[in-house]
């Protein structure tokens, strides 16, 4: 590659970041208000606690996912599908946590209320979250980052099935289980990028 076009890759690359930084954002601050409503109004609305866990996969998952974009440096051709794609993907992120944090909880009387109701809606965003995911990962993958195993890509499959059961029924065990199992599926995650030094352009 010339040097030219390697310039031109990074430049392409940090131009797109700035558009994904600002949905992120907004998705955060959105994130950390509703959490800072349920501090200073505990009792306004009652809670729920698997809403609360999904509320802690996406405080788990936002940084989590600005912190792996940077490996798109890696991409070797920009095009507009590509940006077009990862700009949807941060797009969900936004999406899933407006679902979780409503402007208004009129006609509401708990958060179990709230999440009953619109659980398709959030599920719907979470499984697309998931499947986006997938086509992230696979985008990196030919600048030879191995990011996730066979394994790896089939669970996260296998949690976007889940999801999607979830959106259609209201057995509120099986909510409880799934936001577990993402839940721990998010921790590990974490746990395992936390163990990792190697990452391209920062050092």
């Amino acid at each position: 590659m010339s040097t030219a076009a390697a310039i031109s890759t990074v430049d392409t690359f940090l131009h797109v970041r700035v558009l994904l930084g600002m949905v992120i954002s907004l998705a955060l601050a959105r994130l950390l208000n509703g959490i800072v409503r349920i501090v200073q109004h505990p009792h306004d609305v009652k809670l729920y606690p698997v809403h609360l866990a999904w509320v802690l996969v996406q405080l788990l998952q936002l940084p989590l996912w600005w912190w792996w974009e940077i490996r798109l440096m890696d991409v070797q051709q920009w095009t507009f599908w590509i940006f077009a794609f990862v700009v949807a993907y941060a797009m969900t992120q936004f999406l899933i946590t407006a679902m979780l944090f409503p402007d208004s909880m009129r006609g509401y009387e708990t958060y179990a209320d709230y999440y009953f109701d619109r659980r398709r809606w959030l599920l719907g965003f979470i499984t697309l979250s998931f499947l986006l995911d997938l086509g992230d990962t696979w985008l990196k993958l030919p600048a030879g980052v191995g990011l996730f195993t066979d394994r790896q890509s089939i669970g996260v499959a296998l949690i976007a099935l889940l999801c999607m059961v979830g959106g259609m029924t209201r057995s509120r065990l099986y909510h409880a289980l799934l936001v577990a199992v993402v839940l721990l599926h998010q921790i590990s995650l974490f746990a395992y990028y936390t163990r990792l030094v190697d990452v391209p352009g920062v050092h």
